[in-house]
């Protein structure tokens, strides 16, 4: 009996275990105008990603960048968000 209730948990826990999944990260990158805010560049990259991907895109690693070759003033925040 005892036998028997061990194989059928360790079987659910088996067949559940897949069924959730992966949780998948995509990397993106935005340019955007002006430099990056001293001191706060990581939270403005963050703002921006949930403004251009929504909240549930669950942003992280964001960076910013100073991109000065493309204009004198542009930045790229990158960073992760879920993959739909």
């Amino acid at each position: 009996m005892k036998l028997s209730i061990l194989f059928v948990t360790c079987a659910l826990f088996a067949l559940l275990g897949d069924t959730y999944g992966r949780v998948h990260y995509c990397s993106k990158a935005i340019t955007l105008h002006g430099l990056c805010p001293t001191g706060i560049s990581r939270k403005a990259c963050f703002q921006e990603f949930i403004a251009e991907y929504g909240v549930n895109s669950m942003p992280h690693n964001v960076t910013c960048t100073d991109v000065p070759h493309q204009r004198p003033s542009d930045r790229q925040c990158s960073g992760l968000i879920l993959c739909h």
